[in-house]
């Protein structure tokens, strides 16, 4: 299966979903973020970095899983990625109530549509915003209004945690700290579970 994963702005969260995915369900990645520490936590056959203006290979080998964490605009080698993609994730933040994120979002769908439509968000990072008890705003449901205005596409949520960031220091999925049980295991089970939800869809 072949999972992309873009957005034309950067700190979405592309590079940590694409790894804790990658991680989860054993799949090499292939980005054009030639930045990212993907090659520092995934051996060396599961990761490859496409230097500027060089194609995109279309795998590693014939019979390779793979995720494709890529930014920036769409240009002919994105396009060829795109075509071959059996979904693709679109991240999306509300951190500082930045509106700026949903209409990038937005700009990114409309340039893909006209190749693909196998399309998923992921409002990324979301939080519950409480006064006291009371929730002032819920990132994940107004994520969701707001894309629901313009799309059908599934919406999927990933909450803020520091499972994110830890995937990279331990080089595990969150599933498998998950699995170690403990207090890690009570703080991470929701966020585990929201990617769970996520893989269901995509491995239909």
């Amino acid at each position: 299966m072949i999972i992309t994963i873009y957005n034309f702005k950067g700190g979405q969260g592309k590079s940590k979903i694409a790894l804790n995915l990658a991680l989860t369900m054993n799949y090499g990645i292939i980005t054009n973020d030639l930045v990212s520490s993907h090659d520092l936590i995934l051996p060396e056959e599961k990761i490859y970095k496409v230097e500027k203006d060089d194609l995109i290979p279309a795998n590693f080998k014939s019979e390779d899983d793979i995720i494709y964490d890529l930014g920036g605009f769409i240009d002919e080698r994105v396009i060829d990625v795109l075509k071959i993609s059996d979904y693709i994730i679109i991240p999306v933040t509300y951190e500082n109530d930045d509106e700026e994120n949903l209409r990038v979002a937005i700009q990114t769908v409309d340039s893909i549509e006209p190749y693909s439509k196998k399309i998923v968000f992921v409002a990324n990072k979301t939080e519950m915003r409480k006064s006291g008890t009371r929730v002032i705003k819920d990132d994940y449901e107004f994520i969701k209004e707001f894309l629901g205005n313009f799309y059908k596409y599934p919406v999927f949520k990933i909450k803020k945690s520091t499972a994110v960031s830890k995937v990279g220091k331990e080089k595990r999925s969150i599933k498998n700290m998950v699995l170690d049980g403990g207090m890690v295991s009570y703080a991470y089970n929701e966020i585990s579970s929201q990617f769970d939800d996520l893989i269901k869809h995509i491995s239909k």
